[in-house]
């Protein structure tokens, strides 16, 4: 069997330059963070310098956490990895079949930014994926307030776990509603409208108001939290229902008008017909 000669790495970039460009992107043009960056991936600082000169290779492991350390999106870290193992494969036939593997890694994240560049709207699929759990809109959201501009950042506001995060915005920047360049995060497309009658309505509503009960477990003063059962003719259900609208309009226009962005709050608001709504 013929193997064909390897034909799109002619020049390739080699995962040392790649790692020295992303250290040299970052402030104080990197200093300290080969340092960091070894103590991440656990391997002495020395034989990081042998890498970077290439003069020797990371292993799987290493290449691994390299992607974490830089809080590469999932399409970069497979083609990083990918490119670690391209650099060590030890016979053509590996070669040729990595560099297929790199190709269509390129191409997929090619066609990921012409889809980006036209982005206006979520497709159903990740719509699906957006509203299915609070976390998504508030990660989103987050990112339009300048100080929240890093994984790490967001991590510590939430109290979660950076690796929950970084695959939220991984998904945020796919899906072109965040924008992350040399490890600075902003916000993309900021304004998302669900329709009343679409099926997805519900779990975005119940994401924010098991977020409001919760709010209310913690009891902190600065909150806002009303609730009241009442009786009122059928003609005043209209003039309040109405007044609402009203207000909801003018909160709106406020949040709108309203910079610069510092703090991120959930407006959730309830009249609905208890009779009603508890019949079976």
């Amino acid at each position: 069997m013929q193997i064909k000669q390897p034909i799109i790495l002619k020049n390739p970039i080699l995962h040392p330059f790649f790692l020295l460009k992303k250290i040299q992107s970052s402030p104080q043009k990197g200093r300290g963070k080969k340092s960091d960056l070894a103590s991440f991936i656990n391997c002495q600082t020395t034989y990081l310098s042998r890498v970077l000169s290439g003069k020797a290779d990371f292993n799987l492991e290493q290449a691994e956490a390299v992607t974490r350390f830089f809080n590469l999106s999932k399409i970069e870290k497979k083609y990083f990895i990918t490119l670690v193992q391209w650099q060590k494969a030890a016979t053509l036939a590996a070669k040729v079949f990595l560099e297929g593997e790199l190709k269509e890694l390129k191409e997929q994240s090619l066609n990921l930014k012409k889809r980006l560049e036209v982005k206006n709207s979520l497709t159903e699929q990740e719509k699906e994926q957006y509203y299915s759990h609070w976390l998504y809109c508030v990660v989103h959201i987050l990112t339009t307030i300048p100080s929240m501009n890093s994984a790490e950042q967001i991590a510590t506001c939430l109290s979660i776990p950076i690796t929950k995060i970084l695959e939220v915005l991984d998904f945020l920047k796919n899906a072109g509603l965040i924008n992350i360049e040399k490890n600075n995060i902003t916000i993309g497309v900021s304004k998302l409208h669900l329709p009343n009658d679409s099926h997805l309505i519900y779990h975005h509503h119940r994401n924010w108001r098991l977020q409001a009960l919760s709010a209310i477990d913690r009891a902190l003063e600065h909150n806002l939290h009303y609730s009241s059962v009442v009786t009122l003719s059928e003609e005043d259900v209209y003039k309040v229902k109405n007044y609402l609208i009203e207000v909801i309009k003018s909160v709106k226009k406020t949040i709108q008008d309203s910079t610069p962005e510092e703090k991120c709050y959930s407006f959730n608001l309830d009249f609905f017909d208890v009779i009603n709504t508890n019949q079976i």
